[in-house]
């Protein structure tokens, strides 16, 4: 959900061939809010945007992408320096993979973090 991901995710979607063959959901906090319900629904909202895809288009994959320096998380200055940040991302984004998982059996699930570098590159890291 943030403007200075576009280019790159879409990018990153090419290289994996299947920019033009997925939905793309932007929700701030992606992971955070399927693993958190503060707020219930951005909760909600998100876990029935993963619904609505199965229903309407039978997708079989999910990629769950949170970035550093996300506002949702209080942005960089919310943590103690960056390994911080990251540990709280891959923490979360594991525990969002288990739940949606548990509750979609027949869903692959990827988890990535987008890395935004204080000079504004980016990169794409898998989170296993």
């Amino acid at each position: 959900m943030d403007f200075r991901l576009g280019s790159a995710i879409r990018g990153e979607l090419e290289k994996r061939g299947i920019l033009n063959d997925c939905d793309i959901v932007a929700i701030a906090g992606a992971g955070k809010t399927i693993v958190s319900d503060e707020p219930a629904s951005w909760h909600e909202a998100t876990l029935s945007h993963i619904e609505l895809s199965k229903k309407l288009h039978s997708i079989k994959k999910l990629i769950i992408m949170n970035h550093t320096d996300c506002g949702a998380y209080g942005g960089r200055g919310a943590f103690e320096n960056r390994d911080a940040e990251n540990t709280q991302h891959h923490t979360d984004l594991r525990a969002a993979a288990g739940i949606v998982k548990e509750a979609h059996g027949d869903l692959e699930v990827e988890t990535v973090l987008v890395q935004i570098d204080d000079d504004g590159s980016i990169s794409f890291e898998s989170v296993e």
